[in-house]
Order: C-alpha cells, then sequence, then structure tokens
C-alpha cells in the first residue's frame, strides 16, 4: 500500500495547496499515514516569509528524513523557490524538490476544514 504524509508550514495559501496535493495523492491511489514513520512518502509544503519560517521549514525537511528514513522526502513550497541550490547543498536526504505548479490543481474537499479555502 502507497502512503503519504504531508507537513505544511505557513499561510492559508500553503494549506489550500497542500490540500490539493493531498487530493491528487488520493486521487492517484495513495492513502494519508497519520504516522510519518510508516509514510512512503513525506512531503514538507515549506514556506519563507521570515527567518523563522525559513528556520520552521529546514527543521521539519531534516526532522521527516531522521523520523522516516525509509519514505522518499519530497520538498515544496516557497523555500524551495526562494532557495534551491541551498537546499539541495546544505540538507543530504532529500529526494525530489517538485516546484508548487507541478501540483496545480483544484479541490475537492476540504479535509478537516469547516470552511473553503479562498486562494
Amino acid at each position: 500500500m502507497k502512503t503519504f504524509s504531508i507537513k505544511t508550514l505557513g499561510c492559508k495559501v500553503n494549506q489550500y495547496e497542500s490540500q490539493a496535493i493531498r487530493d491528487k495523492f488520493i486521487r492517484c491511489g495513495w492513502n494519508e499515514s497519520s504516522d510519518i514513520e510508516a509514510a512512503n512518502l513525506c512531503l514538507i509544503n515549506t514556506c519563507t516569509v521570515t527567518a523563522a519560517a525559513d528556520r520552521k521549514s529546514r527543521n521539519a525537511i531534516r526532522r521527516s528524513i531522521k523520523d522516516s528514513p525509509k519514505a522518499k522526502i519530497v520538498v515544496t513550497g516557497c523555500l524551495l523557490k526562494l532557495d534551491e541550490e541551498s537546499l539541495r547543498e546544505k540538507i543530504k536526504g532529500i529526494d525530489y524538490l517538485v516546484p508548487k505548479s507541478f501540483f496545480a490543481d483544484g479541490l475537492s474537499s476540504f479535509n478537516q476544514h469547516s470552511r473553503a479555502f479562498i486562494k
């Protein structure tokens, strides 16, 4: 069984985009795992609005690599757009750096939210 986990950092736009990515994985036959250690793929949707957000994003990537040594680690989001080369050079263990545009789709549900997203 193919399982994935998504870690979202930052704003409402990132939450919307993570939900769209979640929908895409589910439509492709993947199952979401609440246990990051059991996931086959861990996706981190990063933020870079402040230096603290950069640090939290980098820490989330490193934590995912450590907690899920057998999983493929996928990084997307604002930090990737701003600092892709640094991510490649400084954080070993990232399997894929994927631009947000790769996942561009609409939503079919509002998982764990009581209101719709506005983008």
